[in-house]
């Protein structure tokens, strides 16, 4: 696993170039646009596990650990984008860009 974590780093950066050059943006520009999104995820999945390990652990039996988790990542996740960009449309909207 540790080696497949390697290649995909190293083939990462050729692939992102490659892919946005068929739609004209650089591999900066593309980061520069996907980040914030990247960071939305990575707080929203931070909070629901922080979340599930704090407080459902001990009390829910795993099917509902599961859906509670997943219902409150998605509430999560549309409440930061909401904050971010002022609305899921406005969001679609500069992906679009």
């Amino acid at each position: 696993a540790f080696f497949y974590l390697i290649a995909n780093i190293v083939m990462l950066y050729p692939i992102l170039k490659i892919t946005w050059a068929k739609i004209d943006m650089s591999v900066s520009r593309g980061i520069k646009e996907v980040f914030p999104v990247l960071m939305i995820s990575s707080l929203m999945a931070l909070l629901v596990y922080t979340v599930d390990q704090l407080v459902l652990e001990d009390t829910f039996n795993p099917i509902w650990r599961l859906i509670l988790s997943i219902l409150l990542g998605s509430m999560l996740y549309v409440l930061m984008v909401h904050l971010y960009y002022g609305g899921v449309k406005k969001l679609i909207s500069e992906l679009k860009k």
